[in-house]
């Protein structure tokens, strides 16, 4: 009988210390998350690696057990990724962070190593994931009129497209290659879904961030993102690679991605599409100068071609356009920065585009002097 009471106090005790444990883990959980470089864990033999350094997740957990999965959830068809948002369910299981996968509605299941009010530690695919808490903290970066994503193709089936957004709520999507939609496309969004993906990005300090991110391998991705303010570009972030600060590559995919929520219908009335439509950018030149312009900027230029009128002004050019890689310039524009000249059918045709799109947004851009 002893003996009987004593097991039964013991797996109180244990019952009441795993209750508690559990209560910890999921009052400790709960916030913004974001994975940090920790040093390498050796266990004897082996070593237990982190995930690889181009991978940088981050979560959000909620009191209700919804997740925010920074990165987002996909699935893969015929080749394209499909957007299934970013938003989950999880629970902790003992030692188990169980996620929800969107895609295979199953939950995945990470044994958690540590978990305190400022660090999180769990295994994926075998490899060590540090995470910890932060802020959002408050910046200076402003509202922005329009933002413009552009995607470039890698050494697989990454897509290539442009989205723009615009503050009144207004879409102009182009698909090139790997999107489930091809061509030029117009659409809309509310205010409120235009504000959510503008503070996305917003959660940067836009002082902090530099004009040009790498990393050290080849073969990988280039989105460029260009924000505008007043008629005037903002600012422009080149990312090859994710390279760019974790918070602000989070904004990525539910941008790039936009697309694959909302009506599209095909843009059947712009004047000049198939005759500025550069997918890896614009390269301008001068008699003894020249500089490329981003996807994002390039694509921020063909919308205001196509908003512009017809024109019989003369003037003087004082630069070359023409695609980046064609080589030949078989398609190239003279222009003074407001009006383009540029073969329509195989008549030349004049666009004024209002403003002068150089000269507003000079202090944007690095020249650099020809040399043979």
């Amino acid at each position: 009988m002893k003996y009987l009471l004593a097991v039964l106090l013991l797996i109180c005790i244990c019952g009441s210390a795993c209750n508690d444990k559990q209560q910890a883990n999921e009052k400790n959980i709960l916030g913004n998350w974001i994975k940090v470089r920790n040093k390498t864990v050796s266990t004897g033999k082996n070593v237990v690696l982190e995930p690889p350094e181009y991978e940088k997740p981050g979560f959000i957990f909620y009191a209700d057990h919804s997740v925010d999965y920074k990165l987002g959830f996909f699935k893969n068809t015929n080749g394209i990724n499909i957007f299934l948002g970013t938003k989950s369910k999880f629970k902790i299981m003992g030692n188990n962070l169980m996620i929800l996968d969107l895609d295979s509605n199953k939950w995945n299941n990470y044994r958690l190593i540590k978990l305190t009010t400022d660090s999180l530690q769990f295994l994926f695919d075998g490899r060590l994931a540090t995470f910890k808490h932060y802020q959002i903290k408050k910046n200076n970066t402003p509202e922005f009129d329009q933002i413009i994503l552009s995607t470039l193709g890698c050494f697989g089936t990454c897509s290539v497209s442009s989205t723009m957004i615009n503050a009144d709520g207004s879409v102009l999507f182009n698909g090139l290659f790997y999107t489930t939609k091809k061509g030029l496309f117009t659409g809309s969004i509310t205010k409120v879904q235009y504000k959510q993906l503008q503070d996305n990005f917003r959660t940067t300090d836009f002082n902090l961030l530099k004009n040009y991110y790498n990393v050290a391998w080849t073969d990988d991705q280039t989105i460029s993102t260009t924000f505008v303010k007043n008629g005037k570009i903002y600012k422009s972030v080149n990312d090859y690679g994710a390279a760019a600060p974790a918070q602000f590559t989070w904004a990525y995919a539910p941008l790039r991605c936009l697309y694959q929520s909302i009506n599209l219908k095909s843009a059947t009335n712009f004047k000049v599409v198939s005759h500025f439509n550069y997918p890896y950018g614009a390269y301008i030149k001068t008699a003894n100068m020249d500089m490329a312009l981003t996807q994002s900027e390039t694509f921020l230029l063909f919308y205001y071609l196509q908003k512009g009128k017809i024109s019989t002004v003369t003037f003087k050019s004082r630069y070359q356009l023409s695609s980046l890689f064609d080589i030949q310039k078989r398609h190239h524009i003279d222009t003074d920065g407001r009006f383009y000249k540029l073969e329509v059918n195989k008549k030349p045709v004049i666009i004024d585009i209002g403003f002068n799109f150089f000269d507003i947004n000079e202090k944007n851009w690095h020249w650099r002097k020809i040399t043979k």
